[in-house]
C-alpha cells in the first residue's frame, strides 16, 4: 500500500509539472510534430474529470518547451503594490479597499459568482459562492471574500435535493450580453446545476443519460437557451444539446427570450449531430442582439399577446434573429461552426406572427408538441453545422457579440503552441444562409503558450484611451479579451482591429504561480473600478487585481507610484482553484 501511495504522489507531481498527455502515441510538445488524436476508448477520462489529476490534464502543459516559440521572449514576474485592506466599523462588510466609509448605506451594489475547485476533502461539493467586489457605505471592496448572505461554502445549489446525485464539477459558464444571475456547471456524472447570487432563489438543474457525456456549454447572449457540447459514447459521435430556459413565477411563465439568467425550468429541445468533429472541448455562442439594448429582469415581462406587441418584438433589436456557435475539439486539432438562425428565427415565428401560433407559445411543457417545441415536434428550429475546420490543438474559444466599430463579427480560438487564432463568420450574423465560405482567417496573434481561458472585456481599458473607459463602454465586449496563458505565467490582453489586430499588454505578477482563468468584472454604477480575477491552480488561491483608476463619489484614486496594476486581495481555497464565472447582482 505504502508503494502505491507513492507512485500516486509521483504522479500527481509529474501531472503538476508537465500535464498527463492520455494519448496512447501523441507527440511529445518538443518535437513540432502534430498531436495526434486521441483513442476513443479514453475519451471518458476526459470526458469525466474531477480529480486533480483529470482537471490539471483538461488544463494542459505548466511549462513552455525550451525549444517552443525562442521568437517570444519569456518576461519576468513583477510584484504590483498590494491595495490596503481595513476593517469596516459597520454593515456586513468586513474588509474595504477604497472610499472613506459612511455609517449609512447609501447606493450599493455587488458582483457574485461560482469558483470551481478541486477538494482536499472528498466530502467538499469542489464549488463555493464568492463575492468578487461591490460598494456600499461609500467604500469599495475589491478583495475577493466569501457572501456573506445565502450561503457561500459550498455553493447553496449543490444543496437542492432536487439535483439527486452530485458528481465533482469540472465547467462553469454565464450568458455575457445581459445580467445573468444564473451560472450552469457541469458536473462529471451527466449533471448540470446551477449557482446563482444572492437574489436569485432558483436553481434550475438537468440530467443527460449515461451515455450522452457533457463537456462544456454556453449560454446564449441574452440568457434563452443553453447550449451543451455533448459527446454520444453509444453512437461515438459529437452532438450539441439545446435546452430551453425559463421561469415560472407568481402565476406567470415565459421562455425562450431576453432576461436577466432568473430561471427555474429547463426543457431538452435535441440533439444537433456534428459529424467527423472529434470529442468536444470548449463553445462559445453568440446571439445577433444588440448589448446595448437592456433585457427585461424576467422572461414573462415579454408580452405579445396583442398584434401590436408582435409587431413591435419582431423587429426589436433585443430579441435575436440569428446567431452561431464555436466548437473546439482539442484532441481533434478541429473548430466547428454551427448556425443558429434556424434556432432563432423560429423562436420568432412562433411568438411574433399570427394570434394563434402566439397562443401555442406560452406556457411550459416538457412534452414535444408543447411549448417550447423539441426538434422532434419543429425540425425547422434544428441548429444547422456549416463547416468543420483544421485548428492545431485549440484550447479556449470566444465569439463577439456582434460587428462593432468597424470591427468584423469574429471567432477567437486560441492554441496550445502559443497564438490566437481569428476568424471572421460573414453571413453567420445575419439572417442569410450561411455557408462554409463563411468562415475565414482574420489574423493570427502571438500569445503565451498553453492559453486555458479567454474573457471577455466588460468595459473599456482605463489605459487604452481609444477604448473609452467606465462601465458606459459596452462595445469593447466585441473585440477585446483577457487570455490566461497557463505555460508562459501571464495574462494576456488582445484587441481585435478592423484589419488585423494585436497582443497589446502582457502581465505576470509574484503572487501567481499557475494562472489557469481569468474575468473581468461587471459592475453597474459609477464607483467602480477595472477588477480582473485570476485563478491560481497550484497557488491554491483567487486573485483580485485593479487596473488603472477606481472611483468613489467621483474622486478619482490611481495605483501609487504612477503604476497600472495593483493587487487588492486574494482569497486562499481548500483546494485548487480552475474556473471562476460571476456577474453583477442584478
Amino acid at each position: 500500500m505504502l508503494r502505491f501511495q507513492r507512485i500516486r504522489i509521483l504522479i500527481l507531481i509529474l501531472g503538476l509539472t508537465h500535464g498527463i498527455c492520455l494519448a496512447e502515441d501523441a507527440a511529445s510538445p518538443e518535437s513540432g510534430a502534430s498531436p495526434q488524436r486521441v483513442n476513443r476508448s479514453r475519451y471518458a477520462a476526459m470526458a469525466h474529470p474531477g480529480d486533480l489529476r483529470s482537471i490539471n490534464e483538461r488544463l494542459g502543459p505548466r511549462t513552455r518547451p525550451k525549444a517552443e516559440r525562442p521568437d517570444w521572449p519569456e518576461i519576468k514576474p513583477v510584484t504590483v503594490p498590494l491595495a490596503s485592506m481595513q476593517r469596516l466599523p459597520f454593515g456586513h462588510k468586513p474588509i474595504y479597499n477604497f472610499g472613506t466609509p459612511k455609517a449609512e448605506a447609501g447606493n450599493y451594489w455587488c458582483t457574485q459568482g461560482q469558483v470551481l475547485y478541486v477538494p482536499d476533502k472528498r466530502s467538499d461539493a469542489g464549488v463555493d459562492r464568492i463575492i468578487i467586489g461591490d460598494y456600499n457605505h461609500n467604500t469599495l471592496q475589491f478583495t475577493p471574500a466569501p457572501s456573506w448572505w445565502g450561503g457561500s461554502h459550498p455553493e447553496p445549489g449543490v444543496l437542492e435535493q432536487s439535483w439527486g446525485e452530485v458528481g465533482r464539477p469540472f465547467f462553469v459558464e454565464r450568458a455575457y450580453s445581459a445580467y445573468s444571475g444564473i451560472g450552469f456547471i457541469i458536473f462529471n456524472n451527466g449533471l448540470i446545476g446551477s449557482g446563482s447570487v444572492n437574489n436569485v432563489k432558483y436553481y434550475p438543474s438537468f440530467r443527460f443519460p449515461p451515455h450522452k457525456w457533457p463537456t462544456s456549454l454556453a449560454v446564449t447572449n441574452k440568457n434563452e437557451f443553453l447550449l451543451v457540447t455533448i459527446w454520444d459514447a453509444k453512437q461515438q459521435m459529437a452532438q450539441l444539446a439545446v435546452l430551453a430556459l425559463g421561469l415560472r413565477d407568481k402565476g406567470k411563465v415565459g421562455s425562450c427570450l431576453p432576461n436577466w439568467g432568473v430561471h427555474n425550468l429547463i426543457k431538452l429541445l435535441g440533439y444537433v449531430d456534428i459529424p467527423g468533429l472529434e470529442l468536444p472541448s470548449g463553445i462559445a455562442c453568440t446571439a445577433a442582439s444588440n448589448p446595448r439594448i437592456p433585457a427585461p429582469q424576467f422572461v414573462y415581462e415579454l408580452d405579445y399577446s396583442t398584434p401590436q406587441a408582435r409587431q413591435r418584438l419582431a423587429v426589436d433589436p433585443q430579441i435575436a434573429a440569428s446567431g452561431y456557435a464555436v466548437i473546439i475539439s482539442k484532441t481533434g486539432n478541429q473548430a466547428s461552426f454551427i448556425d443558429l438562425q434556424p434556432l432563432f428565427a423560429g423562436i420568432q415565428r412562433h411568438c411574433f406572427t399570427t394570434a394563434e401560433a402566439a397562443a401555442k407559445a406560452q406556457g411550459f411543457d416538457l412534452a414535444d408538441g408543447k411549448w417550447p417545441y423539441s426538434f422532434k415536434h419543429d425540425p425547422t428550429m434544428t441548429p444547422l453545422p456549416v463547416t468543420t475546420i483544421t485548428v492545431p490543438t485549440p484550447t479556449a474559444v470566444r465569439t463577439s457579440m456582434r460587428a462593432a466599430h468597424g470591427r468584423p463579427a469574429i471567432a477567437a480560438i486560441a492554441c496550445e503552441a502559443g497564438e490566437l487564432r481569428v476568424f471572421t463568420v460573414g453571413g453567420l450574423l445575419t439572417t442569410a444562409p450561411a455557408a462554409p465560405a463563411d468562415v475565414q482567417p482574420h489574423v493570427t496573434i502571438p500569445i503565451g503558450y498553453n492559453p486555458v481561458a479567454i474573457s471577455h472585456q466588460r468595459q473599456g481599458d482605463r489605459l487604452r484611451t481609444t477604448q473609452g473607459s467606465g462601465t458606459g463602454s459596452w462595445d469593447s465586449i466585441n473585440y477585446v479579451f483577457l487570455i490566461a496563458c497557463r505555460g508562459d505565467k501571464e495574462i494576456d490582453w488582445v484587441e481585435i482591429t478592423p484589419t488585423g489586430g494585436e497582443c497589446y499588454r502582457r502581465f505576470r505578477d509574484s503572487r501567481f504561480s499557475d494562472p489557469v482563468h481569468v474575468q473581468q468584472m461587471r459592475t453597474n454604477s459609477t464607483n467602480e473600478g477595472y477588477v480582473f480575477t485570476v485563478c491560481d491552480f497550484e497557488g491554491r488561491k483567487v486573485i483580485n487585481y485593479r487596473l488603472g483608476d477606481v472611483h468613489v463619489e467621483r474622486k478619482d484614486i490611481p495605483v501609487p507610484g504612477g503604476g497600472e496594476i495593483e493587487c487588492t486581495g486574494f482569497m486562499e481555497f481548500p483546494g485548487f482553484p480552475f474556473m471562476v464565472s460571476s456577474d453583477n447582482v442584478p
